[in-house]
């Protein structure tokens, strides 16, 4: 429930015949209500780019172009979890970011899509899983998995490339 249906006691829901324009605005709204939390994690994404522009090759920052769109739409959907995670289970912002990298990525390199023959990856799918590789690693630099996590995660991620396409 949104906070304008809560604070009016109503339930507005395209099922029960709500204009489609007062969920769109409701959409909207709730957009502009993002906790802190969530806002650090959206903030991290701007100042990660520049950091890599800085720092990496051309095929990571542009698995990090490919899909910085689909991380932040994720990081808002996943607002909730996020906020709890850095509430109660003491994880950063930038930890949090490179966490939701990392499931986007092995979504679009599971999915075939990234594949330009079967178990091949296209020049699209290289730089994502340059980036996911990359995640892994700073997630263990953030203390939010062991190397030893992030090794079977990746042979699995692997697996399944090869597997898909």
């Amino acid at each position: 429930m949104g906070l304008i249906s809560s604070v009016l006691g109503l339930t507005l829901s395209a099922a029960e015949g709500a204009p489609a324009g007062v969920l769109a605005s409701m959409g909207v709204l709730g957009g502009l209500f993002r906790t802190k939390e969530v806002q650090k994690v959206l903030a991290c994404i701007a100042s990660e780019e520049e950091a890599l522009q800085k720092t990496v090759g051309p095929e990571l920052l542009f698995g990090y172009r490919l899909a910085k769109r689909h991380v932040r739409d994720a990081v808002v959907a996943q607002s909730a979890e996020i906020t709890d995670k850095i509430r109660n289970a003491a994880a950063s912002p930038r930890g949090m970011l490179y966490k939701t990298i990392k499931e986007v990525c092995e979504a679009d390199l599971g999915s075939g899509a990234m594949h330009s023959g079967r178990g091949e990856l296209s020049m699209h799918g290289k730089a994502l899983l340059a980036l996911c590789a990359r995640a892994c690693k700073e997630l263990e630099a953030e203390g939010m998995r062991t190397r030893d996590t992030t090794f079977r995660e990746m042979e699995r991620l692997r697996l399944e490339i090869a597997r898909v396409g």
